[in-house]
């Protein structure tokens, strides 16, 4: 199935779940108690790092969120005090409370290396009075891979949330047991974590509209953290498409007949519509006769109607089809220039809400082709008679 965030709605009986591929990074969530931060508070956070990290076309997401109860006691912090943020320097972090952050369990979480733990602990800032946030990481277990959490303190947010996130995208290995997450932009201050860019998402005290430059978007596309995933972003109803086709004119703008003939042309003509399986059957709504002798230099209202063509996949496509024959007395019998017009969904379902015609309706579109015989188009209406119900729930960055 899809991934999703926690908050996103499950797909209902009788719906199928739209999906998107892209980019994601992957969250754990647990609110200790007495933190200032509620379930909306934190979706907002998520919502936020996600909103940044999309310049990158990095999606954020939440698989799994709770309010912890009080936790067992240990050593060396009181994990259930009222104001834990201020009793801890982020850097440095004494290994004893590392671990102890490390040791708490993650229920909802099983893959450590391949998803981020959140704690949101209770407390305006850290210590050292200035931060809201924290992230660390250690090498453990059979794989050598990195594990990570971050802290945040009710003060921080969003944009708190995606530098934390930054710290553990950029954490890399650069030799044998030798690992870093040092800021990979050339604008990294002198401590190498941080940028020196006020502008930047890693500046130590976040802008309120961040930027990450192109050796952060690439550093964190390569991270451990970063999983190419389906997402999924919607459902929708199982039931067709139904689409309606008129076509309406005929504009012949010249022809030429055969010698010792003028130049009107003794026409008949064949319209058909339908729709197309990616396996190329095809369910045809029908072909339409329709003839004119003779045929002059005018535009021809034809209002020929097909309601009700099925749609069932979002790989159909809806096909439009002309051919012509002009009769002639002296020589074999001419074929006019044909029109075969393929519509797949796209984003205007089969061309019904869009138009390349100056000051046309949706739907409204114009095919021109032309042969030796005949310069001519035909201007026609895509709509939709009926559509499944649908629900979008998220946009995807990237793909």
């Amino acid at each position: 199935m899809p991934d999703r965030n926690f908050w996103d709605p499950p797909t209902p009986p009788n719906h199928t779940t739209l999906s998107k591929n892209g980019l994601v990074v992957e969250l754990c969530i647990y609110v200790f108690e007495h933190s200032a931060k509620d379930e909306a508070k934190v979706r907002a956070d998520v919502a936020g790092a996600s909103a940044i990290w999309c310049q990158s076309n990095i999606n954020i997401q939440a698989v799994h969120f709770e309010m912890r109860p009080p936790l067992p006691p240990s050593e060396p912090l009181d994990l259930n005090s009222t104001d834990l943020a201020g009793q801890f320097l982020c850097n440095p972090l004494p290994d004893a409370v590392r671990d102890q952050f490390f040791n708490i369990d993650r229920p909802g979480c099983p893959d450590i290396t391949k998803s981020v733990a959140v704690f949101y602990i209770p407390g305006r800032r850290l210590q050292d009075g200035f931060a809201s946030g924290c992230q660390q990481f250690r090498i453990q277990g059979g794989d050598g891979r990195p594990e990570h959490f971050i802290l945040l303190t009710d003060e921080a947010d969003g944009r708190v949330l995606a530098h934390e996130l930054g710290h553990a995208l950029f954490t890399r290995e650069i030799g044998p047991n030798q690992w870093i997450n040092d800021d990979p932009d050339p604008n990294a201050d002198a401590s190498r974590i941080h940028n020196s860019d006020p502008q930047n998402l890693m500046f130590p005290n976040v802008p309120m509209n961040p930027v990450i430059s192109p050796e952060q978007r690439s550093q964190a596309k390569e991270s451990d953290l970063t999983l190419r995933q389906t997402l999924a972003i919607g459902y929708r109803e199982n039931k067709t498409f139904k689409l309606g086709v008129r076509l309406r004119t005929l504009h012949v703008h010249s022809t030429d007949d055969e010698a010792f003939s003028d130049d009107a042309l003794e026409s008949s003509w064949n319209f058909t519509v339908s729709t197309v399986k990616p396996d190329g059957t095809k369910l045809t709504s029908g072909t339409k006769p329709w003839s004119m002798d003779p045929l002059h230099w005018w535009d021809y209202p034809i209002e020929l109607d097909y309601p009700l063509l099925d749609v069932s996949s979002d790989n159909d496509k809806l096909v439009i089809e002309v051919t012509g024959t002009d009769w002639d007395f002296w020589s074999p019998n001419d074929a006019l220039a044909a029109i075969k017009k393929e519509w797949p969904k796209g984003g205007d379902t089969w061309g019904s809400s869009s138009t390349e015609i100056p000051g046309g309706m949706p739907g409204d579109h114009r095919e021109h082709v032309s042969n030796d015989e005949i310069d001519y188009s035909l201007s026609y209406n895509i709509r939709v008679d009926d559509r499944p119900n649908e629900v979008k729930f998220r946009d995807i960055c990237g793909e």
